[in-house]
């Protein structure tokens, strides 16, 4: 039998977390892996308006979160600065949501963690989901 088909289960979701498909507009293809959800916006060289690309971004987060029928538990956001240095903070939610509002005052916190000031290349909202019991 071919070896690659012999990969360890998590291979591919931990491969797959790395990996992203950008459309011909730079917005990142919603990815979805197991517990958790997000989308992304990049630039070729500085997004600018981060404020109000996260709660953009958010909005699109909230609406496959509701497509997905079950709520959040915590929102992270990625920013990828010049030159490709990438950092990720997360905010827990009070109690799960699937309100745009806590979606978005949530990212908008996990923004604010960031100290860096560089040109930022790439944002990223994430929902996590809480885990189903197996």
């Amino acid at each position: 039998m071919d070896e690659a088909l012999h990969l360890k289960p998590d291979f591919a979701h931990r491969i797959a977390k790395q990996l992203a498909i950008l459309q011909d507009d730079g917005v990142v293809a919603p990815a979805q892996l197991g517990d958790e959800l997000g989308r992304g916006r990049t630039a070729a060289a500085h997004l600018g308006h981060e404020r109000a690309e996260v709660v953009r971004i958010a909005g699109q987060v909230t609406a496959d979160v509701i497509a997905e029928q079950r709520p959040a538990v915590r929102i992270v956001v990625k920013v990828r600065y010049r030159p490709f240095f990438t950092s990720t903070h997360g905010v827990p939610l009070p109690e799960p949501s699937s309100e745009q509002a806590v979606i978005e005052l949530a990212a908008l916190a996990a923004l604010e963690k960031f100290t860096d000031r560089r040109p930022v290349r790439l944002l990223g909202v994430r929902a996590e989901f809480p885990e189903e019991p197996d």
